[in-house]
């Protein structure tokens, strides 16, 4: 529905300009990558934890023990631009310090 959203936009300043060159609607992708690329990131993480499974079995565990880390997990299943924040330096800090 978003991609759609973005379209639209891009589709309804091709008519005010009355422009719809490829040049035009390149507005398109602009938008769109503005939108995903941080969602995008976000996955580039997930995927690496889900290719990496010892990894992704001690991050499981650690996060599990840590309610911060639990929410802010729980959060990223609905925002993927979340799952960047696993990454922060703040983040790793708590998991290396989970008992």
């Amino acid at each position: 529905m978003l991609t759609g959203k973005i379209a639209a936009q891009a589709i309804e300043r091709a008519f005010e300009i009355n422009d719809f060159s490829k040049k035009s609607l390149k507005r398109y992708e602009e938008l769109l990558w503005a939108v995903l690329e941080p969602e995008v990131k976000g996955f580039r993480w997930l995927e690496f934890l889900i290719l990496h499974e010892r990894v992704f079995d001690w991050v499981t565990q650690r996060t599990a023990r840590n309610k911060e880390l639990v929410e802010q997990s729980s959060k990223m299943q609905n925002d993927y631009t979340l799952a960047q924040g696993m990454v922060s330096a703040k983040t790793v800090w708590k998991l290396l310090n989970t008992k």
